[in-house]
């Protein structure tokens, strides 16, 4: 295989890894996001929601 097979290869499965995280921290499936890490990871996500105009964050510490 060429080296620029090779590396195009493995772009592409980190993409995946991270598709997959962001689409467990954005549904709260953090099964999903367990898939693709190895542990121990700490994870330190930010959450916001919005109310009739007005926005609200929050943060948690996720241990994966």
């Amino acid at each position: 295989m060429s080296e620029d097979l090779e590396l195009l290869m493995a772009e592409r499965a980190i993409q995946r890894v991270l598709t997959s995280y962001s689409r467990g921290v954005d549904r709260f499936d953090f099964e999903s996001v367990r898939s693709v890490s190895a542990p121990p990871m700490t994870s330190f996500t930010t959450f916001s929601t919005s109310r009739r105009g007005a926005s609200r964050s929050s943060a948690a510490v996720v241990e994966v």
